[in-house]
Order: C-alpha cells, then structure tokens, then sequence
C-alpha cells in the first residue's frame, strides 16, 4: 500500500522567502508560526465525542457497544466543530503567518479613497488580507490552501526531523573530530 500524497501548497524562492500559491492565481507570502500554536489551537477546540449503543447480543445478557457515526446531531456537530477549528487557525494564522510586504503598494487604493491604513500589528495585517487577498476571506479553497501552506511550513514532516537529527550528527562528529574550542554553534565539549 502506497502513501497518499501530500499537495505541496507552497513555495521557496531564491532568497529563501516561503511563498503560498492559492487556487485564484495569487502569490501570498508566508512564514512558519510554532507547531505549538497548532496544537494549543487544537487543544481547544476538543472534537465531538462519537456516540456509541450498547446491543444486546440474543438472550445472552451481554452487548456490544457499537459507534453512531451517521448520528444526525453527531453530524452536526462534527461540522461546527470544524468550522470553530477552522476559523480559529484562519484568524491565527493571518496574524502570525502572513507577511505583510514592506511597500505599500498594496494600500494605495485604500489610502486614495480616505481609508486610513494602519502602520502596524493586527490591524494591518487585516487590512493587507482585505484588500490584496479578500478571497482568503470569502473562498473555502483559498482558505484551505491557506491552512494547507501553513500547516506544511510549521509543522516539521518525519523526513524534515531525521533530515534535522542527521545534520546534528554530522556536526557533532566534526566537532569530535576538529577538537577545536570554537564549535561553530554546535555543542562544547565535555570536561
């Protein structure tokens, strides 16, 4: 059995900026924010519990307990659940992932029209959503690239951590094997 594949939502370019590609064509600048984040957002957001029924098995006296899983209310709330969720990441992400670029030539419209643009914190990154990428807001599909995008550059993959702990190795068998004081960032040596 093969893995399922994983779509690559986003991009490096070459000066090592991470760049989502949303499904309307447009480039949004990201940044990884801590898979801490992700999981304090997760940890509040419990997901429903599934119902189960215990049936009786003949006249035996005993049952098995057996999942609802097409419940209507477990349904429904299944949904809700992943709408709060979602929301939650959205809003999070916006404000801690999005780079918002240094110009403002994403603002000119706004600042023609008398619309004051924030020079700084949540605001402005609301307002930098709002008007360069407003189907981040309105498009399920964007937002899920979105998140996707987000999720991959913060949360590290099983071959981003071995890929992590062989450079580690590597490096402390050149520090073994230098014996230099100067460890170049990796570990000193022990007494």
């Amino acid at each position: 059995m093969t893995k399922k594949e994983t779509k690559i939502y986003y991009a490096l370019d070459e000066d090592g900026r991470v760049w989502v590609q949303l499904p309307s064509k447009k480039k949004l600048e990201i940044k990884a924010v801590h898979p801490m984040v992700v999981r304090r957002i997760i940890g509040a957001f419990p997901a429903p519990k599934m119902p189960t029924v215990d049936v009786e098995i003949g006249d035996t006296g005993m049952a098995q307990k057996f999942t609802k899983e097409r419940d209507p209310a477990f349904l429904q709330a299944q949904m809700e659940w992943q709408s709060s969720l979602a929301a939650a990441m959205m809003t999070r992400f916006i404000l801690d992932a999005v780079v918002v670029p240094e110009d403002d030539e994403w603002a000119w419209k706004l600042t023609e029209t008398g619309v004051p643009v924030p020079k700084d914190g949540a605001d402005r990154q609301w307002a930098y959503v709002e008007e360069a990428h407003i189907g981040l807001l309105e498009d399920p599909e964007e937002q899920s690239a979105f998140l996707s995008a987000v999720r991959q550059v913060s949360v590290p993959s099983e071959a981003g951590i071995e890929a992590a702990r062989r450079r580690f190795r590597d490096q402390l068998e050149a520090d073994e094997a230098g014996g230099s004081e100067d460890t170049g960032g990796g570990l000193p040596d022990e007494p």
